[in-house]
């Protein structure tokens, strides 16, 4: 730590600068690991088009080969 610093700045930049080294010389914690489950469509027929599901979505109703064309 800079003592210059600790003598000739107030005690809120002495809290700062002791703050910010702290937080340096911490090690990396995590709280809960976030994972993101794939989302399952429920199955309501066929497609008139091309014969794949067609799924029920968050919005309605599409054909789950829709990005194939």
């Amino acid at each position: 730590m800079n003592l210059s610093l600790m003598k000739s700045n107030s005690g809120r930049d002495f809290f700062t600068v002791n703050a910010v080294q702290t937080i340096k010389n911490s090690e990396d914690v995590t709280l809960s690991k976030v994972t993101r489950a794939k989302k399952k469509f429920e199955i309501v027929g066929k497609c008139p088009l091309c014969g794949h599901s067609v799924i029920e979505g968050q919005k309605g109703f599409g054909c789950s080969n829709w990005k194939k064309g």
